[in-house]
């Protein structure tokens, strides 16, 4: 499950980073061009992690969207935290965005896991 949820943060990543940058190259600020990108990374990250990472069969709820948004919402303000303050301080923004997924992944595993999924941990 780990190395799965891996491989769609990876995809997340390709696509915040790919989105961020595309819209930095068009003359956006990179303090503005991260939540757009961080809400396009999050729908694709959903449907992944639902269907790949923790395998849910149940039809898709308003509850478990709503669930799935609280906890990609703390995970989005704390990797734009990271963000804005590495920028801030001069860092790349590629770097910065990296240093920032990865620091918030932790926490993006147990909450998808333990909140937004629910996933048994008995199977």
């Amino acid at each position: 499950m780990i190395l799965r949820f891996i491989l769609v943060g990876g995809l997340g990543f390709v696509v915040d980073l790919g989105c961020t940058t595309f819209l930095i190259w068009s003359g956006v600020s990179p303090f503005y061009a991260r939540p757009p990108a961080i809400a396009i990374a999050t729908v694709v990250t959903w449907l992944a992690n639902r269907t790949f990472t923790f395998d849910v069969k149940e039809e898709k709820s308003a509850g478990e969207a709503m669930r799935y948004a609280l906890t990609a919402l703390a995970a989005a303000a704390i990797n734009y935290g990271i963000y804005s303050l590495l920028v801030w301080k001069q860092c790349p923004p590629p770097l910065a965005i990296a240093i920032a997924s990865v620091l918030q992944a932790c926490a993006s595993y147990v909450g998808y896991r333990k909140f937004a999924f629910r996933v048994d941990t008995q199977k």
